[in-house]
């Protein structure tokens, strides 16, 4: 296998998506002086459930907007909620959590169904993180505890007492919870990791009761007496809740948004979700969609776009499903000269692209990004036609001084057949002059068919081509 030598890429850099890089530290330092964000909002508040519909009402219908105070949790329980019309739940560019059991958007206008854009305090843009769970119920315990997965339902051991105010924070004596003073370098002097503080208040996590909790709930604790107490048994209680998204999420912005949306059955999104830079020096975005025993399914309409700047990095999209994952919508994650990002698709069943994945380098000297694709049963990727082409492609870019980028890394996993039908393309190349091609994997547990092409070449005569590794047990 080559080996890639990367760039020098030393200066001071903020790292990690929705995060400005290299310069963009200037105006984040700047920003920070100022405060967060400017929420300049014009719909109703909503800092709880109750402000927007009545705790009764099921579906809870939304079609008004509601500005979302910044950091709430809008806790429906386990019932509908549904977006229509005018409806949108608007976060700003702050940050906030909606807990419901179906979650459905439909806006046939241009207006999103979540906006996670607003004003910063400094000027320009920037976005929070927005999460959107749809649950179930637990089959077990003495309560109703709504889940996504089967963790939501098992909390662990009963044994832990926490700190009063920062729960997070596991104690056995009120000196746990007392971390102080906070120094002049603006550390908490008793902590044993580092934890800045302003203040000898940010090192006072309060008292140390004798109250146990559950092991695994940090936030929100659950007293018990028992370790019978923490188990609820499994995911499968109620009606399954499934995320209908056809309507769009806007989180584009000079620090884009992260979305995660998880939901105990199906996702479904067919509008964009944008979650791009709009700054030179700033990263895109991060996507999550977690179906914990149903399908991802990015219909016709639903395009993903988390790429970066063009002195930065593109963001990353995540999906995983238990069963199957259908792409007939474009996911990009292009980035600069900090490389392209990344895609990671794992399915528990088959996973079908049929529409283009894009990691490149479109700026500087960046390398291609990564691409991960794991299907529990077959992955098929199929075309539309010869001049509409599904492409996969984590390719370089060579910059103003002629520094090259190389491609890539695209690995792929399917327990039984892999196919690349017609119309369809892998590509990983290196830029000019002496960049390498990408590094390909396939380990596939049936049989591989490939009428597409494959390609990871270096396009300059100096560069290297890429590397290709292929563990096919059946036949290809």
């Amino acid at each position: 296998m080559k080996g890639k030598m990367n760039k020098d890429k030393s200066s001071p850099v903020l790292r990690g998506a929705g995060f400005p890089s290299v310069a963009g530290a200037i105006g984040l330092a700047a920003l920070l002086l100022f405060g967060t964000a400017a929420r300049s909002m014009a719909g109703t508040p909503a800092a709880t459930a109750t402000d927007v519909c009545a705790s009764n009402a099921n579906p809870c219908n939304v079609t008004q907007i509601f500005d979302v105070a910044d950091n709430a949790t809008l806790d429906f329980g386990t019932r509908a909620v549904s977006v229509s019309g005018s409806g949108q739940f608007n976060f700003g560019g702050g940050s906030g959590t909606i807990q419901c059991g179906n979650f459905t958007a439909n806006i046939t206008t241009t207006n999103p169904a979540i906006n996670a854009s607003g004003a910063a305090a400094g000027g320009g843009t920037q976005s929070g993180s927005v999460s959107i769970l749809a649950r179930r119920l637990c089959s077990g315990g003495n309560t109703a505890m709504p889940c996504v997965d089967l963790p939501d339902c098992q909390l662990g051991t009963c044994g832990v007492r926490r700190c009063t105010l920062k729960t997070a924070k596991t104690c056995t004596s009120d000196a746990n919870c007392q971390i102080g003073p906070c120094g002049s370098n603006k550390r908490c002097a008793g902590s044993a990791t580092y934890v800045r503080c302003t203040t000898n208040a940010d090192c006072d996590y309060g008292s140390c009761p004798t109250q146990l909790t559950c092991s695994n709930r940090a936030t929100n604790p659950l007293n018990c007496a028992s370790n019978a107490d923490c188990d609820f048994g499994t995911c499968t209680g109620g009606s399954a809740a499934s995320i209908n998204l056809a309507g769009k999420i806007a989180g584009a912005s000079n620090s884009p948004a992260t979305v995660l949306l998880r939901a105990s059955d199906s996702i479904t999104v067919s509008k964009p979700i944008d979650v791009s830079s709009s700054l030179l020096d700033s990263d895109g975005g991060d996507v999550t969609l977690d179906a914990a025993t149903g399908a991802v399914t990015l219909a016709t309409g639903g395009s993903i776009d988390a790429s970066g700047g063009g002195l930065s990095q593109g963001g990353a999209v995540e999906m995983r499903a238990g069963t199957d994952i259908t792409i007939n919508a474009g996911v990009t994650v292009n980035g600069g000269d900090f490389d392209g990002g990344s895609v990671d698709l794992t399915a528990g069943r088959d996973l079908i692209l049929a529409r283009s994945l894009l990691a490149n380098s479109t700026a500087g000297a960046g390398f291609g990004g990564d691409i991960l694709v794991d299907a529990g049963r077959d992955v098929s990727v199929t075309g539309v036609s010869s001049s509409n082409k599904t492409t996969i492609e984590t390719s370089g870019h060579t910059d103003t001084d002629n520094f090259a980028g190389d491609g890539g890394t695209q690995d792929y996993t399917s327990a039984r057949n892999f196919t690349l039908g017609a119309n369809t393309r892998m590509i990983g190349n290196g830029s000019q002059p002496d960049g390498y091609g990408s590094d390909v994997f396939l380990d596939v547990g049936g049989n591989l068919s490939m009428t597409g092409t494959l390609t990871a070449i270096a396009t300059g005569g100096k560069g290297t081509g890429g590397y290709l590794e292929a563990i096919v047990a059946g036949t290809s």
